[in-house]
């Protein structure tokens, strides 16, 4: 049997479903000249069933029913955030789990990986991609793509054929104050085009940021029609509490509780605004296995609030 229901990644794509059906009627209700059912009130999944992308390789979720292998006791529970193109075995990982019924959302951090990552993953419908551009690669993606404008039209092309926004957001520590600007003008677009899409898993890294990336997926209405998941979250206590009232979600992983800020953060976050992540690779260019990945993820669901 695969792990409690309220950890099942499912919710990320049941939230996403809800905010963006529930933007789309508050949108309707301001504005009284809009049909009263345009296309759009099939809800979000219903938009996505005309798109070309072979949507197996996106949305694909393992049904409850999938064997799990005998002899495993443990409870098994789904990634909320890790980067199997990054381990060199990624793939072993994703055949044992496809095999075990758990979902993984995989997230790129460059979006010129993004295609080439999604095919390799085909085969296994449990694997999620995600579309990434990651605030480290920001500059090197921009260089290569000629320019932001460039780079961000890319990146919508593939964003209108996924449900997975990840990795992307803000690091504005001193290593990366050379590109902090770009950073924010491409974070702002990004938030910008998700909120006008709806329905987006938003997978977000924002560290020395927290309180500027929460103001601009509020300031583009993000917040409000995509599920916005904070990853391994870093920021002040006023920060966290501000995000838990507005109800965004956090991915909790062993890398965020090994500090005593990260335990007590875990601590304090409602159980249902909580999914679990390993972000692994944890070991630079090294295999990993299945059962150490679910070892992160049984030590992080241990160290979240009882009850």
């Amino acid at each position: 049997m695969t792990g409690p229901s309220n950890l099942r990644l499912q919710r990320l794509w049941d939230a996403a479903d809800l905010r963006h059906a529930g933007a789309l009627a508050h949108a309707h209700a301001n504005d009284a000249s809009a049909p009263v059912n345009d296309g759009a009130g099939d809800g979000a999944k219903g938009r996505m069933h005309g798109e070309r992308e072979d949507r197996r390789a996106q949305d694909a979720r393992p049904r409850e029913g999938n064997a799990r292998e005998s002899g495993t006791e443990a409870e098994l529970l789904d990634d909320a955030h890790c980067h199997l193109d990054l381990i060199p075995n990624g793939l072993d990982i994703a055949a044992r789990a496809q095999r075990e019924g758990c979902a993984i959302l995989s997230c790129t951090v460059r979006p010129s990986d993004y295609a080439r990552v999604r095919d390799t993953f085909l085969p296994y419908p449990c694997v999620t991609v995600g579309l990434g551009l990651h605030p480290w690669w920001v500059a090197e993606e921009t260089q290569r793509a000629g320019g932001l404008d460039a780079l961000m039209d890319h990146f919508a092309a593939h964003a209108e054929k996924t449900r997975a926004i990840a990795e992307v957001g803000l690091d504005l520590r001193p290593a990366y104050a050379h590109h902090a600007q770009l950073q924010r003008r491409a974070f702002a677009r990004i938030a910008d085009m998700c909120a006008q899409m709806g329905g987006k898993v938003m997978s977000i890294h924002a560290v020395q940021s927290a309180g500027e990336a929460l103001d601009q997926l509020e300031r583009s209405g993000a917040r409000e029609s995509c599920a916005c998941v904070l990853h391994w979250f870093s920021g002040s206590s006023p920060e966290l509490t501000r995000a838990i009232k507005a109800g965004y979600l956090f991915s909790v992983g062993p890398r965020m509780l090994a500090s005593k800020r990260g335990r007590a953060y875990a601590q304090a976050i409602p159980r249902d605004q909580v999914i679990l992540e390993t972000d692994a690779p944890w070991r630079k260019d090294e295999p990993h296995t299945f059962d150490e990945l679910q070892e992160g993820l049984r030590k992080a669901q241990a160290g979240l609030r009882r009850g």
